[in-house]
């Protein structure tokens, strides 16, 4: 006995503990493991049943973060009434969830409740279902099973023409428009049944079954004190089928007297309002229901906890259209697509006053500051011109010998030619021929002087950046030339490789002042160097980066500091001003490039700069 008891003891645990788990199993169920099933009517594009899908959605995402599965057949017994095709329906939904656990079954149209109703026990027996989008007048006249829980669609047509005759008390007349199919029919009866007008001296008269385009000549004829009642077309009498609410909106923009409607899925296209249910409102309630009958709440207690309720609504711009006055709706209306009117809120004049007086301020601001800025960048670029022409005075100051040298040779020459032209003429018989030579001569002589005068005078010219087409190798060949009678006076002798070039865009006189003060600063830094050794080597190539780059080599004593060497007033001459150099990476940056030194391995320097080919593109 004693040896018994532990194994009792550990047996009854076992049981307890499978009770427990089994406990935990049942009250523990996640929305997220559960399985909805929607049985709806036509398809997803149906606006009532997408507003519908839209509200329950939304209504699940609000209330668990883990939502049921949510699985949709569309039955469309509407179009396929046959018998027949209820049982195929009946045969695939077996078929298909045959290994499917369905949890909670949702109806979505009339068609689809009684399918329910009929099929239920067979096909899903005890599930739970809510039916919706089923208006009061649709209802089944069968006693429905306890565990069936609906959200009735309130529409009410006396209430709507009610809400019409508030808005135009003078009204003779009410115009019922339906369609040609079963549906269409089914209203155009209730209407008739429930429209009570026996107590007002008013005309009733149902366009029904027509074809689109005689039902819109008909409303368009209507008179202002008519009022129209849009209840469906989904298909006309030539038996085309529509979508209801884009014929409502084409039905509303062409009648002359307002439209008004039962449906909401027709508000916001033209009609003037109605009373009406809000099918995401429907589907908000539809989903607050199914989360309560997914966690064990009884059916009874849910039914007493959901509800729809319709509402008087107006489109606020259909009442401006038609002239008729929003303080005859009755009280707890619902106006929408109001505008806004900024007096309607004073305080947002305020702040929206006070953005703009800011703003004002700062577009002020800013516009002072970019007078000043180029005001400024004007001054400095005057600043930059004379220092550019003191720089170029200072130069050519420097090179006064060659300059003259360069003058005097062809005066010269000029001088001797015209000596020999006097002779000439003088002698017994004139030697014509001879002169006519000479005097040629002569004139090459003139044309070369003036070419001097004119390179000289234009580089003396302050004047504004001016881009044009140039050959860039021509103009750095006329400044060696300009230079050649000094650099015979120092002992430098210059060596030019100039490669095939493009026409470079630019400002031909810069470039040479830029060229023309390199050469003067290594001419200079070989002051120290022997006679026989001084080179200066001028190279025009395109690099790698297809870049026209100049680049002018000399063999002196070489740059001590070259990160700072084109700063101003850096200099290494004893007399040097430090602005040459400066002057020369500003004309530089204005085309679009760059410049830098280096020292070269065996001794003296490269000054290199590179000119994009579209210069004058990016100066502009």
């Amino acid at each position: 006995m004693p040896s018994l008891f532990p194994a009792r003891i550990l047996k009854a645990a076992r049981i307890f503990a499978m009770v427990v788990s089994g406990l935990i199993a049942n009250t523990a169920v996640a929305y997220g493991e559960q399985n909805v099933l929607v049985l709806a009517s036509r398809d997803s594009h149906q606006p009532a049943y997408k507003a519908f899908m839209d509200g329950f959605r939304a209504g699940v995402k609000a209330r668990t973060a883990e939502p049921p599965e949510l699985f949709t057949e569309f039955l469309d017994f509407e179009r396929f009434p046959q018998a027949e095709h209820r049982t195929r329906m009946r045969q695939l939904l077996q078929a298909k969830y045959s290994q499917t656990r369905i949890d909670l079954l949702i109806s979505a149209s009339p068609h689809a409740l009684d399918f329910v109703l009929d099929y239920r026990a067979e096909l899903f027996p005890d599930v739970p279902v809510i039916y919706t989008l089923v208006s009061t007048y649709e209802r089944p006249s069968r006693r429905l099973p306890d565990d069936v829980v609906g959200i009735l669609d309130r529409f009410d047509a006396s209430r709507t023409v009610e809400m019409a005759f508030r808005l135009q008390p003078r009204a003779r007349r009410i115009v019922v428009v339906t369609g040609a199919d079963p549906f269409d029919r089914m209203w155009e009866d209730i209407v008739r049944r429930e429209l009570l007008v026996s107590a007002r001296n008013v005309e009733v008269t149902y366009l029904s079954g027509l074809a689109l385009r005689p039902l819109l000549d008909e409303v368009a004829h209507l008179q202002r004190d008519t009022i129209v009642l849009f209840l469906s077309v989904m298909r006309d009498g030539a038996g085309e089928v529509f979508s209801a609410p884009d014929v409502a909106e084409k039905v509303a923009a062409e009648s002359g007297a307002p439209v008004y409607s039962v449906f909401e899925s027709y508000f916001g296209r033209g009609v003037v309002g109605g009373y009406m249910t809000n099918f995401e409102t429907v589907g908000e309630q539809a989903a607050k229901a199914a989360l309560l009958l997914l966690s064990g709440e009884s059916t009874e207690n849910v039914r007493s906890t959901v509800g729809s309720e319709a509402s008087y609504v107006a489109d606020a711009r259909q009442l401006q259209r038609w002239g008729l006055d929003e303080s005859r709706l009755l009280p707890g209306s619902v106006v929408r697509f109001q505008e806004a009117s900024i007096w309607d809120h004073p305080w947002h004049m305020g702040v929206i006053a006070l953005v703009v007086f800011v703003q004002s301020l700062l577009v002020t601001a800013l516009i002072l500051q970019r007078r000043q800025r180029r005001t400024a960048e004007g001054e400095v670029e005057q600043q930059r011109m004379e220092l550019a022409q003191a720089s170029r005075l200072a130069t050519l100051g420097e090179l006064s010998a060659s300059i003259a040298h360069e003058v005097n040779q062809p005066l010269g020459a000029i001088a001797s030619n015209a000596d020999a032209v006097e002779l000439l003429l003088e002698a017994e018989p004139p030697k014509l021929a001879d002169a006519r030579r000479v005097l040629l001569d002569l004139k090459r002589a003139n044309q070369r002087a003036s070419d001097v005068v004119l390179r000289v005078r234009g580089l003396l010219r302050q004047r504004e950046l001016a881009f044009e087409q140039y050959d860039l190798n021509a103009a750095a060949a006329e400044i060696v030339r300009l230079l050649d009678p000094d650099a015979m006076t120092r002992g430098v002798h210059v060596l030019m490789n100039l490669d095939s070039l493009p026409v470079v865009n630019g400002d031909r006189l810069q470039f040479q002042q830029v060229l023309l003060n390199l050469l003067v600063n290594g001419m200079d830094a070989m002051a120290a160097t022997p006679a026989g050794a001084r080179l200066l080597k001028v190279r025009t190539f395109h690099n790698e980066e297809r870049q026209v780059e100049v680049a002018v080599a000399d063999s002196g004593v070489g740059i001590f500091d070259t990160l700072h060497v084109f700063d101003s007033f850096f200099t290494t001459k004893k007399d040097g001003m430090g602005l040459g150099l400066a002057l020369c990476r500003s004309i530089v940056q204005a085309h679009g490039g760059r410049i830098w030194a280096e020292n070269n391995p065996g001794g003296g320097a490269t000054f290199r700069f590179v000119l994009p080919v579209d210069a004058a593109q990016r100066a502009a």
